[in-house]
């Protein structure tokens, strides 16, 4: 029930950001900054599980608007600024899926390529199948499982690399069944992130021994 009334929040503070765009398109950045600062306010007296958040409104190629509100740490009496690192669990999603979706137009990372392309050199104990496909990492279709990986790069804050890349290979397992039906999962863009680390680790390397 909190994460749902939290994405409302974050949704109407995002609406209001549409709001003031579209009904001040002469005003200037000072006056939209100074409109929104107030809406945001409202909204956080209004709305008392807010503890804390950080705004930021980018135009063109640099932000005209970035603040911070609230604590946080309200027990230890610490205010938020705009370097508080906040938890923003599945919208990271919409990040990964936007980069890939940039890496496969540049033709770097193949959504149609199978996950093992990237993999080079990586001995899974259980072999993924060529038909596993970068897409069906990212929508939720790759009938891979593993629950140590989705543990360790989420929730455990271990990220040695080596002990990450033995729990990819050692904890994959492949669901037949499960192959291209819809499961939601974060292991698919655990797993593409790691292949992402692996591509430019690779391209790092290609471009010193040129």
């Amino acid at each position: 029930m909190k994460k749902a009334f939290t994405a409302s929040v974050v949704a109407l503070l995002l609406n209001s950001v549409f709001i003031f765009a579209q009904s001040k398109p002469e005003g200037s950045e000072k006056d939209f900054a100074a409109a929104f600062d107030a809406s945001v306010r409202k909204t956080i007296e209004t709305v008392h599980d807010i503890p804390g958040i950080a705004i930021v409104v980018i135009k063109g190629d640099k932000p005209i608007f970035l603040r911070a509100y609230g604590m946080a740490d309200k027990e230890a009496g610490v205010k938020a600024d705009v370097d508080t690192l906040f938890y923003i669990a599945s919208s990271n999603k919409a990040f990964t899926a936007l980069a890939a979706a940039m890496l496969d137009k540049e033709r770097k990372i193949l959504l149609a390529d199978p996950v093992t392309k990237y993999t080079t050199g990586m001995q899974f104990k259980t072999p993924v199948p060529e038909k596993v496909t970068v897409r069906d990492l990212l929508t939720h279709t790759s009938g891979l499982r593993n629950e140590a990986l989705i543990h360790r790069t989420a929730f455990s804050g271990q990220i040695d690399k080596a002990e990450i890349a033995r729990v990819f290979a050692d904890g994959t397992t492949f669901d037949e069944a499960n192959f291209g039906e819809y499961q939601y999962t974060n292991l698919g863009y655990n797993i593409y992130g790691l292949l992402l680390e692996y591509h430019l680790k690779m391209y790092s390397s290609d471009e010193r021994t040129v």
